[in-house]
């Protein structure tokens, strides 16, 4: 029959502090591989968002029609905050100015919800630009014409 090994306390002591070490190891590994996933996200062509799970608190009007900032009544609103790389076609410039800050094209930048819903309608303008001027014709299937009008009849000429 096999002999029994009694741990002593001071072994037991040891194996619990090494498991603790290695616990803590593997949560800093495991930050780091989710912060080298978010990074990585940012290399695709698709302009998606990550969110931070932080919030920040802004104030938001409570009658967007009030003419006068008397006549305003503002409510401090907690919106979540994302990160958002800014990928546009080169027909938009290389900015985008948002609330007087210029957001530079390639760099990522944590925004609020309403930030973030702005640069998303400006980028897909913008992309819908680009289509238009550079992309498929919109009038392929439309018969050709060689139409000239008169400036004298007001009228198409023949």
């Amino acid at each position: 029959m096999a002999e029994k090994k009694v741990t002593t306390p001071s072994e037991l002591e040891a194996l619990r502090a090494e498991v603790k070490r290695l616990e803590e190891a593997l949560a800093v590994a495991n930050t780091a591989n989710e912060d080298a996933a978010r990074r990585a996200m940012f290399f695709k062509d698709v302009n998606e968002e990550v969110p931070t799970g932080q919030k920040v608190t802004r104030k938001i009007a409570k009658k967007p029609w009030a003419k006068t900032e008397e006549d305003q009544e503002w409510e401090d609103v907690e919106v979540d905050t994302y990160l958002f790389k800014i990928d546009m076609p080169p027909v938009g410039g290389v900015q985008i100015l948002l609330n007087g800050e210029a957001l530079q094209y390639g760099e990522t930048y944590t925004v609020d919800l309403h930030q973030l819903r702005y640069l998303k309608d400006v980028i897909f303008r913008l992309r819908d630009h680009e289509a238009n001027i550079h992309g498929t014709d919109e009038n392929v299937y439309r018969p050709k014409t060689n139409a000239r009008f008169s400036g004298r009849t007001g009228g198409r000429v023949h």
